[in-house]
């Protein structure tokens, strides 16, 4: 069974989705190891397709940098409603209409309100709704969740302990070869 892990930040009551993962050795791992939030194009960017994509290394950093600045008393990795568990007293209203009977007190980033374009996350990460940046986004492979997937269950990017399949070798390689062909 997979377990769903999380960024919490302990002022905002918000949540990042960093990943899914078997086990707790992925509670060792850095924000950075995770594979990161996923996004629709087409709730980015209206007219583009409804591709799956990851976020850019740079975007990455400014998100989880912008996300601890705004909360002083830091973030936290866990996966599920662990955090909840852990810290009790964090249920209780922290957005006007959510109540402590709503499902989780947290905002997530990437998933509360996505159909509305993703506005919880625009505060944090402004740079990835710009139109170039989305378009240049829909053409890499490297972002592609859909077809790194493909590359995991045909065995050509092999699990790593210590990261995410995202950020392997295999995966770099994969996607590099995959340029080279279109390239040619």
């Amino acid at each position: 069974m997979s377990s769903d892990y999380y960024l919490y930040g302990r002022d905002t009551l918000e949540l990042i989705y960093l990943d899914q993962g078997r086990g707790d050795d992925w509670m060792d791992w850095s924000a950075e190891r995770f594979g990161g939030p996923v996004m629709l194009l087409n709730l980015l960017s209206p007219g583009e397709d409804s591709k799956i994509v990851y976020l850019y290394p740079e975007h990455l950093k400014k998100l989880y940098s912008r996300f601890a600045g705004a909360n002083p008393s830091g973030v936290e990795i866990g996966k599920n409603s662990w955090y909840e568990r852990k810290y009790p007293l964090a249920d209780f209203l922290n957005h006007e209409g959510e109540t402590r009977h709503a499902r989780s007190p947290y905002v997530n980033l990437s998933m509360t309100d996505e159909e509305a374009g993703y506005p919880h996350l625009k505060k944090y990460l402004p740079e990835i709704f710009d139109k170039e940046i989305v378009a240049k986004m829909a053409t890499d492979p490297w972002l592609d969740m859909r077809l790194l997937g493909e590359a995991i269950g045909k065995g050509l990017v092999k699990p790593n302990p210590h990261c995410s399949p995202r950020w392997t070798v295999d995966w770099q390689n994969y996607c590099d070869d995959l340029r080279l062909k279109k390239s040619s």
